[in-house]
Formats: structure tokens, sequence, C-alpha cells
């Protein structure tokens, strides 16, 4: 099996430490000579500063030799440079021990460093001291030292390169010393500051900080290089990094699927590490339980990971002239060429690589349980009569372990209410009813109109850079010297359009939304668009259903009607919902897209980004009792597109209908108060906020009764004027004005924005303004 071990392959892309564990395991499975493994562990450690463990091995390699004198000397110079880089960093060490610090602190590091300058006298020097003795304690297998110290000196550094290196080296840290939770937060941090692509020179410190991190070299030769290469070595160094945490996270497998099916680390693994695909493959056949659909599952797994295997299998296909074992193999001969006896010889020889493999080797049973099942369920697929002792056989079962096998297959799959076992013939009869024709041909090109219009606007985006401003904005969005600072106000954003189809009458409401709140999810982004219609807000974020048009005249026919899936949890909702995309204003004059980010609340599986989407039934006011459902074509906008001065009366309920909340960390902030809460501002924030920046939308909940839509698309709706309840939220329990008689469902809309790439307060306007701006631009 040493032919197919990919250690030597895998450590290329690691930090020499990272690189012992998988020595080690070599070491105890016995695949290369114990000598060879134990010269490897030798000339891996001479280049650190462990040096009684450097001896330790230096003397089993050569028992009859002493172990020279040179490890003494060296030790001497370790011990020397720890007391001196530990007293450069004792002042910054003392500083960061005083819990009057730490409350001192704000996101501003460039108001920290003047802090920590006029109160304690720290310079620039002594905090990359702090930088100095973490790495140190880091070379001599001081992990949780070195954690400690790295991650003191990012709070306080302003260097953008020495912050990437000690965001590597806290990451590498939280692997060995086996802090999975922490590791796996690390991890994403890292992998989003890879991909938000801010800065040449911080994609390339980030490549500089994974290649020292090898070699315990600095280098900046790679600040010079292409941006796009250097982001696709960063990603494969991250690709490699990332296997430690996610097959020993509770939840790696599933969010190593979620991550590297994604475009952008498969086409990093397909061109720069074809063997990860072993990994990928078996992680999905691992997860088969946890991607397998099950209904009413409040936390259900994405498409992407319900439908991992189908895509490995396709990657295996494209790639197999790069990369091929016997995990691989297996999928090839159970998917592609339907060869079962073949599917068994690759799966006994794939289950001794998982066995031997670093990563794997602990999955073993699970991965021999889930490649049976699938074969289980392939074989049941093509067959409608089978003899229960041939398929034990195929999967090397006794006759009693085959009956449980069955017994088994058909409790846990799909296919339970088909098949029978007839014990007397001992076979099982599967009654799979054929599809008609016509039928067959719906479901394959089911959305298919909605993929071509997105193929559509791929390609006519294709030749934009991600740096450049929109194309579709011309010069609104970048007219030299022209101030683009009021259109942060609430209502100059276009924050969300709705055309609904959802519960076209009350029956349905009373039934469906039974409960006070509803809330489902827009789950990830529908489709992006340059042109939206209702808002002249150019680039677009789009959900609901895949009856969305420039139009949405409800002339054309009911939305409910022409809509065939949609990217709701709740597959009921066929309505739309779209919003003005976020830009961020780098200091060179380029806008870069805010992406969006799963709401709290949610995890993987759950939300990638999108809308979380609320349904209340308002408290009983004193007039306006019956909710009337939204009708057949209903449109409405909150906020005013065109809107460019900053005259907004922060008190009042259409000023409240849309706010900005500010995350610090991974704190949702007060849950219940939104628009009422210190946490929220009528205007974009004017700080960092490090866990991204969410909007809260309360629409209209009072009608004309009349008017589906009005030219302004918001006139024939309007917020209640009563007084506002004892919480302070005046969108519930409250009168509509008589102009508006008809009470409507309340909806509220969550957009979460991921703001966490552009944190560093370098990027940051220096008059203190804040910089991000909406796409509808400045007419």
């Amino acid at each position: 099996m040493a032919d197919y071990d990919l250690s030597k392959t895998i450590i290329a892309y690691l930090d020499r430490h990272l690189a012992f564990p998988l020595l080690a395991h070599l070491s105890e499975v016995s695949i290369f000579p114990d000598h060879d493994v134990l010269v490897a562990q030798y000339e891996l450690a001479k280049g650190t500063n462990m040096v009684d463990y450097a001896a330790q091995l230096f003397k089993q390699i050569y028992p009859d030799q002493e172990v020279p004198k040179e490890f003494d000397e060296k030790r001497k110079n370790a011990v020397s440079t720890n007391e001196r880089l530990q007293q450069e960093a004792q002042a910054v060490l003392d500083v960061i021990e005083n819990p009057d610090v730490a409350q001192a602190l704000r996101q501003d590091k460039n108001q920290n460093l003047q802090y920590l300058m006029d109160n304690y006298g720290l310079n620039l020097q002594q905090i990359t001291a702090l930088y100095n003795f973490g790495k140190f304690q880091y070379s001599y297998g001081s992990y949780g030292g070195a954690a400690e110290y790295l991650y003191h000196f990012r709070v306080l550094s302003t260097d953008t390169e020495l912050n990437t290196s000690a965001h590597w080296g806290k990451l590498a840290s939280d692997i060995l010393t086996g802090r999975w939770d922490v590791a796996l937060e690390e991890l994403n941090t890292l992998r989003d500051s890879i991909d938000s692509r801010t800065s040449a020179s911080l994609l390339a410190a980030a490549s500089a900080a994974a290649a020292a991190a090898a070699s315990n070299t600095a280098s900046s030769s790679t600040s010079t290089a292409d941006p796009a290469l250097v982001q696709l070595h960063s990603r494969t160094w991250l690709v490699h990094w990332s296997l430690f945490v996610y097959f020993n996270h509770p939840e790696g497998r599933t969010l190593l699927l979620e991550t590297f099916l994604s475009p952008t680390y498969l086409n990093t693994i397909q061109t720069a590490s074809p063997w990860i695909l072993r990994y990928l493959a078996a992680a999905a056949i691992i997860s088969r339980k946890a991607a397998a659909y099950q209904p009413g599952n409040p936390n259900p797994v994405s498409s992407r990971v319900r439908n991992a295997i189908r895509e490995v299998v396709k990657v295996i296909q494209m790639e197999e002239y790069q990369y091929q074992d016997p995990v691989t193999r297996f999928l090839k001969e159970l998917y592609v060429e339907f060869d079962f006896e073949g599917a068994q010889r690759e799966l006994k020889e794939a289950v001794e690589v998982v066995g031997n493999d670093f990563f794997l080797n602990e999955f073993r049973d699970e991965f021999l349980d889930n490649a049976r099942y699938l074969i289980s369920e392939a074989y049941c697929r093509i067959h409608q009569k089978i003899d229960i002792a041939d398929l034990s056989e195929r999967l090397n079962l006794s006759k009693e372990e085959g009956e449980k096998w069955i017994v088994n297959l058909i409790r846990e799959t799909r296919m339970g209410s088909d098949a029978k076992i007839d014990l007397e013939k001992n076979v099982i009869e599967i009654n799979r009813p054929a599809q008609p024709v016509y039928q067959t041909i719906i479901e394959k090109t089911r959305g298919l109109a909605l993929r071509t219009q997105a193929m559509g606007s791929a390609l006519g985006r294709s030749a934009q850079a991600t740096y450049s401003s929109s194309q579709q904005q011309g010069q609104q969005q970048k007219a030299a010297g022209k101030p683009e600072a009021k259109v942060e106000t609430a209502s100059q954003a276009p924050a969300v359009a709705v055309n609904y189809s959802l519960l076209e009458d009350f029956d349905d409401f009373d039934v469906v939304y039974s409960a006070a709140t509803r809330r489902h999810l827009a789950r990830e982004r529908g489709a992006w668009a340059s042109q939206v219609p209702l808002l002249a807000a150019g680039d677009g974020e789009i959900v609901g259903g895949n009856a969305f048009n420039l139009t949405m005249n409800p002339a054309q026919g009911d939305i409910s009607e022409l809509s065939t899936c949609t990217t709701c949890r709740f597959k009921e909702d066929k309505s739309n919902y779209w919003t003005a995309v976020l830009y961020f204003k780098h200091p060179n004059g380029s806008y870069i897209r805010v992406p969006q980010m799963a709401n709290h609340g949610t995890g993987p599986g759950i939300q990638a980004g999108g809308m979380t989407v609320y349904y209340f039934q308002p408290r009983a006011p004193t007039k306006n009792l019956d909710i009337v459902s939204f009708r057949p074509g209903f449109r409405m906008i909150v906020g005013n597109p065109m809107r460019r001065k900053d005259d907004i009366d922060p008190d009042t309920t259409p000023s409240k209908a849309l706010t900005f909340r500010c995350f610090q960390g991974t704190d949702p902030g007060p849950f219940g108060s939104p628009g009422n809460s210190p946490e929220d501002s009528v205007h974009l924030p004017n700080k960092v906020c490090t866990g991204g920046i969410r909007t809260n939308i309360f629409y209209p909940q009072c009608w004309d009764g009349v008017n589906l839509d009005s030219p302004d698309h918001s006139s024939h709706v309007a917020h209640p004027s009563g007084t506002p309840a004892p919480d302070g939220l005046q969108f519930f329990g409250t009168d509509c004005p008589d102009t508006h008689p008809v009470r409507l469902p309340l909806l509220f809309v969550e957009i979460v924005w991921d703001t966490r790439p552009f944190n560093d307060p370098e990027l940051w306007p220096k008059d203190g303004s804040q910089p991000f701006i909406f796409s509808m631009g400045d007419p």
C-alpha cells in the first residue's frame, strides 16, 4: 500500500511541525521501513529548535554513536534566545495581562496603538517583539504559548503581513494542540481573508506566510507575483491544512464537502492538488447518512452535501487522467461502470488505503459500512428481484449478516415502501413503477430557464474583475471627487423589494402560519442580476421563485403558477425577494462586492447567505383586526433609492423600519428588538463591525385595499400609526391609519453582509466616514 500513501505529497504543503504527526503515523502502520521514517523525522526536527527531540531521534537512528556536541551548543542558543525574546516582549506581556487594558481596547487598532503608547509607553517595535516571541515558542514546540502570544499580537498589530503570518501560525498551533472548535474558527477566518482578495499585497502576505512556515525563512518574493496565482497557492495550502480540522471536528466531514465542492475550491483541487479527491470522495461516502434527505429535519443539510456523491463522481471522471486510487476508483466502478464485481474489488483495496491514511484511519469501519450501503442501494436500484444470498456474497457478508443488512437497508433508505422480503424464496422484490417519459423530461428541464438566465448574466460579467466598479453603474459609482458619503442613510438604501405569491387566501395563512411567528430561510443567493425591477439599484441580490424576470408584471401571470422551484427553505414560498448589492470602496478607488453570510441561529448546510424571512401575525390592535393575505401580483419596497439628503428623523416608524446592526465578533446583540436596540442605527455603521453588518427590514403592514402597486411602489402601503407597544416595537399592536385601513401580515427580513474581510482600519477612510455603498450609486 506504499504506492498509495500521500504523506510525501501532502507534507510539501505543510509546515514542518504539522508534518510530525504524519510521520509518527507512518511509523505505526509500518508501510515504510522504520529506519527511513526515523531519518525523515530527524531531518525535519533539525530545522526546528526542538533540540532534545532531534537528539533523541539521532540516538534511535545511530544507537552506537555519541550525540554530536553541536546539539549542546544549539540547546544553549535556544535557551538564551528564548530568554532574550521573552525579555523584549515582557513589557507587552505585562500590559495584556492587565484587565483594565482589555476593557479599554476598541476595534480601531490605530486608536489602540495610540492608547498603549500614551498610557503604557509601548511602541511598534515592542509589539513586534511579541510576534517574534510567539514564533519562537512555536519553533521549539510550545504550541499553546504560541497560540496565545500570536493571538494577542494580532489584536494589537497594524502590520498586515505579520498579522497574516501570525494567523497561519495561530491555526497551526490550534491544530497541534487539538483545539478543533477554535481551529475551525481560525480556518474559516483565514479562508475568508484569502477569498476576499482585498489587495494583492494581502494575498502575497498570506502566501509568503504559508511558504515561510514551511521553510522557517521570511520571503517577500511573492509580493510581485500575479495576485490570482498567489491566491491559488494560498488556497492550495489552506486545503491541505484544513484536512486536520475537517477530519477531527465532529461536523468536519460535512463542512469539508461544503467547502471543497464550492466552485472556488473545487477548481483549486482540480488545478493544483488533484490527490485531495481521495479525501473528498471519502468524506462523501462517510457522510452518506448526514447527506440523506429527512423531511421535517430542523437542520437539513444543503443540496451540495445531499448531492455530494454525484458531484464527486463527475469530478473523478474528469480528473482520472491526473489522479486515481482505490477510493476514487470504487465510486467510478459503482456509479459510472456499474461494475459491482469491480466495485467490490476496489472497495477491498480502498479499505486498506483508508486504514493506512493518517486523516482517514479512524473512519475505516464507518467508510466500509457506508460503502456497502452504497453498493446495496445501487444494486437494488437496477434490479427488481434480488437474491439475498447473492447480495450478501457481493458484500462479503455471511447469510445471517446479509439478512440483517438487508433489513437495515430497507429501514434506512427510501425504498422501504417499495420493497418486500420473500423469506420462502429468500429474495427481495422491489416494485418500482415506471415514470412516464414526459414526466422525466419535465424533471430534467425544471429550472432550465432560470439557469440559462443566470448563465447569461455570468457571461456578461466574465470580463469584469472583482476589484473593478460595476460597469452597469457607469460613472455613477466612480465619479472622481464626487461625494458619496450620504448614500449611507437608511432611507436611501433600497433594502428589499417583494413580489408575493405566498398565502393567497386567508385560510392558507391561518393553517400554515398558525404560530405567532414563522421564520424561514431564503438560502444562499438565488441569483445575481445587473438590473432589478422596482428598484433603481443596478446590481441586485435575488432569492425566491424561478419565475423572476425584469418586469415582474402581474399581467404576465400568477408568479406562484409560473414558478416551479424556489431557493426558500419552505417550498410553498414562490415569492421573490431582492435587495441592492453592498459594495466596499477601496482606498485605491475600486469597488469590491460585499458577500452575504449565514445569519445567527443558522449554521452549515442551513444558510450560507441570502435572507432570513419572518412572517408575523401582529398582536391585536384596537381596530383593523382582520388580517388579509397578500393578493397575487402584490408588490412593495422599503426605502427610497433616489433619496440623497441625510434628513432622516431616527425616531419615526419609517426610519426604524430599516436599520443596520453592527455585529461584534459572534455576538448577535439583543434578540427581539431590531430597530430599537442601541446596536441598531438608521445609518450604515461608521465603525468596524468585526462580525459583519445585518440589515433589519420591517415591511409596511397597512394597505389601501385597492392597489396592488403604486408608481413609487410604496404609496399604496403604510406603517402603523398608533402608539407603540410597551416593548417599544411600534410594528406590533398598533393601528393602521385611515388612509390604509387593511391590515396585512407583518413581514420582517434580515440580511447579513460579510464585512469581515474589510475589518482592517487601514482600508477605511481617514476622515472617519464609513466605506460601504449600495449599488444604486448617485444619480
